[in-house]
């Protein structure tokens, strides 16, 4: 081959490398802004956190949360003596949502947050979502918040009241939940029933249970209230009558105004657990083999 025309068939192989090189640059320049496409579709900057984290003045010595993030609702948590408080605007239901979490209920706690964060969320315009897309949208954002949201929860826990921390970590260990009662600061006036919290699984049972002993004093009540109508003279009397007259009495005996379904107020369920042990008796009053079990009520035992 003449000189000339190898010296051109290099120079066109040499173009055709640097051609290639520059598309590849091109390529990898897309994937990388590509890489920094989000969940809902909507772009950030490579490098930049999607959630800004933002401290806010809080109900106790330590501060609060604010949560944004591009595209997201923002999420406030607001930590309190006794709880911390997790509260967003609910775009669907067109009001504020505010809901208390205990020191020992980190994933309710965090998935609300990642709730509150996707709440009004939906698929981009011209991208149809998929059965499971918001779920899948929901853990990611979980996974997007997690390390640094734990962290402001270990915080408040170091900076809560050790007698708060004791209590709700023992009815925890017992019920696995939060019972509403043991995030009010009103339980913790009452030295003997905290007492009796810590050092008892029953007592922790019994406060994750106050409604149903309410419901279950109420079908007493019934009971008993049939059983002095039904042998009464007036019952006997009524009776006589409708026989008289080819009848038949048919009695029936319900609370006056139904059973009971509004929630209890605090000052009742402190004053149930004050008697708490009575609410395992039939009688309402404990006996010795029973507060001997109540006292020694073993671990492993499952919430009602």
């Amino acid at each position: 081959m003449p000189t000339d025309e190898k010296g051109a068939d290099a120079k066109g192989k040499a173009g055709r490398v640097s051609e290639a090189a520059e598309k590849m640059q091109r390529i990898a320049g897309g994937r990388r802004r590509g890489a920094a496409v989000s969940a809902n579709g909507t772009s950030s900057q490579p490098g930049v956190p999607r959630y800004r984290f933002t401290e806010v003045p809080g109900a106790g010595k330590t501060k609060g949360l604010r949560i944004e993030g591009e595209g997201r609702n923002t999420v406030f948590v607001v930590p309190t003596p006794t709880c911390l408080l997790v509260r967003y605007r609910d775009v669907s239901a067109g009001r504020w949502s505010t809901r208390p979490y205990g020191y020992f209920d980190y994933y309710a706690f965090s998935g609300d947050v990642a709730s509150g964060l996707i709440c009004g969320w939906a698929p981009p315009e011209g991208r149809p979502g998929w059965p499971g897309v918001r779920e899948w949208v929901w853990r990611q954002t979980g996974r997007g918040i997690g390390k640094r949201l734990h962290a402001f929860y270990n915080r408040c826990r170091r900076d809560a009241d050790p007698t708060v921390l004791t209590l709700q970590r023992a009815v925890f260990a017992a019920t696995f939940s939060a019972p509403e009662m043991v995030l009010r600061e009103e339980l913790y006036e009452h030295r003997y029933v905290v007492e009796d919290l810590i050092q008892h699984r029953a007592a922790a049972h019994a406060l994750a249970n106050l409604g149903r002993f309410r419901c279950l004093e109420g079908q007493k009540a019934r009971r008993d209230a049939k059983a002095e109508i039904m042998n009464s003279r007036a019952r006997a009397t009524l009776e006589e009558l409708a026989e008289g007259m080819g009848a038949e009495l048919s009695i029936n005996v319900w609370p006056k105004g139904g059973y009971r379904s509004d929630r209890l107020s605090v000052d009742e369920a402190l004053g149930m657990m004050e008697g708490w042990r009575g609410l395992f008796s039939p009688t309402g009053i404990p006996y010795r083999s029973l507060d001997r079990t109540l006292m020694n009520l073993p671990g492993g035992v499952p919430p009602v």
